[in-house]
């Protein structure tokens, strides 16, 4: 998530630093997104 929103990087371009199919990168920030989600549902619910 960091080299996507912060470093503004395309997905091309984290597949190639990372050594991953652009696939796999998409996949990869989804589930991110979907933890992150999950976490801050979990503080909003406390």
């Amino acid at each position: 998530m960091y080299l996507f929103y912060f470093e503004q990087m395309t997905l091309t371009d984290i597949g190639a630093v990372l050594e991953m199919a652009i696939g796999m990168v998409k996949s990869t920030l989804h589930r991110a997104r979907a933890t992150l989600a999950q976490l801050a549902s979990e503080q909003t619910e406390s």
